[in-house]
């Protein structure tokens, strides 16, 4: 990666892995720059093909399915300063979702294992008392999605990377399918708030809320996610999903040792409303 590229500002990133016992090759390559008019709009662009592993996990925790994710496309971003601390962007993308079955690692070795009677292309998906073939869990959960996404952010915090003091807050709303095509119609709208506040000697309060609402036919890939280390500590990550979500964490930040620091902390939160997802039973219920 390059933050100043040949002394222009332009940002370029190149990630590139291959390997494995799965014969993986992975890339990514993003091109920011920051300057294009009078008027400081920036213009970005990220190309990607990727192809990782991942594991399903039931409300409880339980694991469900482990299995390789195939996702490749493009995006281009517009943004521009309308403020002293605030900023618009506006994100088109084009991305394509596969979920891949190997039969020499048993990817997916939950959805494919001999329990059940329906097969499809030779795999079984009817197992564990869910009816994945008849239902089409596959199709209804993955492929291509077409979306526009506008955001826009208020930024005051002090430092970006470890902030002491400021706030930022953000809206998202991304529109997918609905004339743009693909396979999945949806529109999806997401909303932040984090502020830092400094107390004693080098010791900070960190707030983060966070609420998400979409409505139409979501994709696996686009459903909320809350769990792991970014969010929901103490969970699976990735462990609730859902249309509909909230997340709130309050941080207590403290030095240790020259750059070593502590933190206490709460979390609380849910993601809930995956009707496509057919082995996700969320305790929580809305109409």
């Amino acid at each position: 990666g390059e933050d100043n590229l040949r002394g222009t500002g332009d940002k370029v990133k190149i990630h590139w892995e291959f390997g494995g016992k799965g014969g993986y090759k992975n890339f990514a390559v993003s091109y920011l720059r920051p300057w294009i008019d009078s008027k400081g709009t920036s213009l970005g662009v990220t190309i990607f093909n990727r192809q990782d592993a991942y594991t399903d996990y039931d409300a409880n925790g339980s694991e469900v399915s482990e299995y390789d994710k195939k996702s490749k496309g493009f995006n281009v971003s517009l943004g521009r300063q309308t403020g002293e601390f605030t900023r618009d962007y506006l994100t088109a993308e084009v991305r394509d979702d596969k979920w891949a079955f190997d039969s020499d690692d048993m990817s997916g070795f939950m959805y494919n294992r001999n329990k059940g009677t329906g097969t499809e292309g030779g795999v079984n998906y009817n197992n564990q008392g869910y009816d994945f073939l008849d239902r089409g869990y596959i199709k209804k959960n993955f492929g291509r999605t077409h979306s526009l996404t506008w955001q826009k952010v208020y930024d005051s915090r002090d430092n970006v990377y470890d902030p002491t003091r400021g706030r930022r807050i953000s809206g998202t709303f991304q529109w997918a399918g609905h004339g743009l095509g693909g396979d999945f119609n949806f529109y999806k709208f997401t909303g932040e708030y984090r502020a830092y506040k400094p107390i004693g000697h080098s010791q900070v309060l960190a707030f983060r809320g966070l609420i998400g609402w979409a409505t139409g036919h979501v994709p696996y890939s686009m459903l909320y996610t809350l769990g792991g280390g970014d969010n929901l500590r103490g969970y699976e990550d990735d462990q609730f999903r859902g249309k509909k979500m909230y997340n709130a964490s309050v941080e207590y930040r403290f030095p240790i040792w020259k750059k070593i620091s502590g933190v206490l902390f709460a979390d609380l939160g849910d993601a809930w409303d995956a009707p496509d997802v057919i082995w996700y039973q969320s305790t929580k219920q809305f109409n």
